[in-house]
């Protein structure tokens, strides 16, 4: 892979990196208060903590695929699929860059 691509590649790694640390920051700092007095409320409270948990789980694998990929950038084996060992589609990488399969493999 050309230099030059791998460090668009990278910038956009960096780039979701940030933004993703930044979204769990925010998740992490939302307060709901212990002190209700409506059901409702809590019934409330208690739905945005789940959908607040589901999101988290998703944004921290996110975040590991992100930093997988750099660490590959970093190793010299970014591109490459980490079923087959053939190289991952330029098109696939750039619609998502965090990408660990090749087309073929993610298909099946």
């Amino acid at each position: 892979m050309e230099n030059g691509s791998l460090q668009q590649y990278k910038d956009a790694l960096l780039k979701s990196k940030k933004e993703i640390e930044e979204e769990l920051h925010t998740l992490d700092r939302v307060d709901f208060g212990d002190e209700r007095t409506d059901p409702d409320e809590e019934t409330d409270d208690s739905e945005e903590r789940q959908k607040n948990l589901a999101l988290e789980v998703v944004l921290k694998s996110r975040l590991q695929n992100v930093d997988r990929a750099l660490e590959k950038i970093g190793k010299g084996t970014y591109g490459i699929c980490e079923r087959c060992t053939g190289k991952i589609e330029e098109k696939l990488l750039l619609v998502d860059p965090e990408s660990r399969f090749c087309i073929n493999c993610k298909k099946e």
